[in-house]
């Protein structure tokens, strides 16, 4: 396993297909306490148009269109993942693409971005949100631990400040 590099899309079809959690629903994953908190700060926030970057193979998507939001693109570069979430969430929009290739970002009318643990897996992390329109809200995750397809990992709130901070007006 390489750590500290980014992976090409066929790591992330390969981790898909080996493990089982990515194929259960969302209530069972054990992503499922975090993204209970964002779904509440998108129902909070009143988010009706969501572009969800790694948005993975859908989980996060059914909690969207259960929780009520209208509408909602997903975008990741691995083709099985996005295959699954196509399959689960028919309802939605989902693109297997490279975020840097892709124009979703400029294209799509988007009032809240996603990315929950997606940054840490690329080393232009902060070019992609400096593409994020001014004024958005973003909602993102970022780890604690290293593993294969990380490239950084944060050991505190403060590192997470440190490198995010400037590219934000409001980080929390």
């Amino acid at each position: 396993k390489r750590y500290g590099m980014e992976q090409p899309p066929d790591f992330y079809d390969r981790s898909y297909h080996k493990r089982g959690h990515w194929k259960l629903h969302y209530t069972e994953s054990h992503y499922y306490p975090l993204w209970t908190v964002i779904a509440d700060r998108i129902r909070h926030m009143g988010a009706q148009r969501i572009l969800d970057i790694g948005c993975g193979p859908g989980q996060v998507a059914c909690l969207m269109r259960d929780i009520g939001v209208l509408d909602y693109k997903g975008l990741d570069f691995s083709t099985a993942r996005v295959e699954r979430a196509r399959q689960v969430c028919p309802e939605y929009d989902f693109i297997a693409a490279d975020v840097f290739k892709d124009d979703s970002l400029n294209a799509y009318s988007y009032d809240c971005v996603l990315m929950m643990e997606f940054l840490e897996h690329i080393d232009r992390d902060i070019d992609v949100l400096q593409r994020v329109r001014p004024g958005t809200t973003v909602l993102a995750t970022v780890p604690n631990f290293p593993a294969a397809g990380h490239v950084r990992h944060f050991a505190s709130v403060s590192e997470v400040e440190a490198r995010y901070g400037a590219v934000f007006a409001k980080l929390d």
